[in-house]
């Protein structure tokens, strides 16, 4: 006797799409919320120009009520759905997603306590939640089809690399970017009054280039500075390491040490 199918109950289905690979909606939710993330940070970035933020303010304020409401929503779902609740919150991701929300919820539950432009700036954190979805991305293509990827490394592998590269690049240079002017923005006379101002320091700071344009005044800005030049040096070892293994597959068809083994 062949037993009924039982349909999956509610918190299965939301636990499909929110972490099961294998579901249709599962990479259409998380591509959103990618893409929300993205929007976020941007406004964020564009909110502390002076000029963009007092004129757009209000649609500022409107749109961060929005984002900081599907943040919130996803983060409770996501403990709703986890097999072990304290184990996910816990976690890098769990942790990840918990700083994406606090800052704009104290803001709004307590507005005299905690103005909303003095934590605005920890908002920028949640760039870092596309993690999620970029380790997500080797589960896109069929088996087969990676396979086949990994063998040529010169359009598979190594441009994967090249983007997590770029990425892990461009977000370093937000957060530092960031951090400067959280920091150095009050300071009178500072070059720091925006966040796209600090950007353009990390760049320049991580690439090496050091035009000296933008120099920090404070304790704080020059620890952030050590920092931030330290990460361009490993992040320009990182990049001549990707970069010479693509140059060795792409002259020699395979890295040079499986060529010696032969």
């Amino acid at each position: 006797m062949q037993h009924a199918h039982r349909p999956r109950s509610v918190r299965a289905r939301i636990g499909a799409v929110l972490n099961d690979e294998r579901s249709r909606w599962y990479f259409f939710i998380n591509d959103a919320i990618a893409f929300i993330i993205v929007i976020s940070v941007c406004m964020l970035i564009l909110e502390t120009v002076p000029s963009i933020g007092v004129k757009y303010a209000v649609q500022f304020r409107i749109a961060e009520t929005i984002v900081m409401t599907i943040f919130t929503v996803e983060y409770l779902l996501r403990i709703w759905v986890a097999e072990r609740r304290m184990r996910y919150m816990g976690s890098f991701f769990g942790i990840i997603d918990l700083v994406a929300i606090v800052p704009g919820l104290l803001a709004a539950l307590f507005p005299a306590a905690f103005a909303y432009h003095t934590l605005s700036i920890f908002r920028i954190l949640r760039v870092l939640r596309i993690l999620r979805t970029l380790r997500l991305v080797r589960f896109v293509l069929p088996s087969k089809r990676r396979v086949q990827m990994a063998r040529d490394m010169a359009n598979g592998i190594a441009i994967f690399n090249i983007e997590i590269f770029l990425f892990a690049f461009f977000s370093a240079v937000v957060l530092a970017g960031a951090l400067m002017h959280a920091i150095e923005g009050t300071v009178p006379g500072t070059k720091f009054a925006s966040i796209p101002d600090g950007m353009w320091w990390a760049m320049v700071t991580m690439t090496t280039v050091g035009y000296g344009d933008y120099v920090p005044a404070t304790v704080g800005g020059k620890i952030v500075a050590s920092f931030t030049m330290l990460a361009g040096l490993v992040f320009l070892a990182l990049l001549v390491a990707v970069m010479g293994r693509t140059m060795q597959t792409v002259l020699f068809g395979s890295p040079l040490e499986g060529r010696t083994r032969e």
